[in-house]
């Protein structure tokens, strides 16, 4: 489970679980709440000072953050990631990892295929 807040300010506003079976492999996904303009902020607005790694989903970010990048958030989808492409970040440098090569509305885009 993991709690989605506001981009800009920083209130919770929805919540994103994962299902698990008694092994730990992925059942699914649920979201509940507004998760539109909102990040899991793997890393506090405060670290936000020179540049910011945004990850489609948690493991994207866990993995970004293994590989040595911070500070880091998830916006929890790909589709997430095109909808707040717009969105005045609290930085000027930001870096999109996803799992494909598709372009990302302007913003850099790069892959984590070989970390994850």
């Amino acid at each position: 489970m993991a709690l989605f807040r506001d981009i800009v300010t920083n209130e919770p506003c929805g919540i994103h679980r994962t299902f698990l079976d008694s092994a730990g492999r992925k059942l699914g996904r649920k979201m509940l709440g507004r998760a539109g303009g909102a990040a899991i902020k793997l890393d506090a607005d405060e670290d936000v000072t020179l540049g910011l790694h945004i990850g489609e989903g948690i493991e994207t970010g866990i993995a970004a953050q293994l590989a040595g990048f911070r500070p880091v958030w998830a916006l929890g989808s790909a589709n997430a990631i095109e909808e707040t492409a717009a969105i005045r970040w609290p930085s000027g440098s930001v870096t999109v990892y996803r799992k494909s090569n598709k372009p990302v509305l302007g913003l850099l885009g790069d892959s984590l295929d070989g970390l994850i």
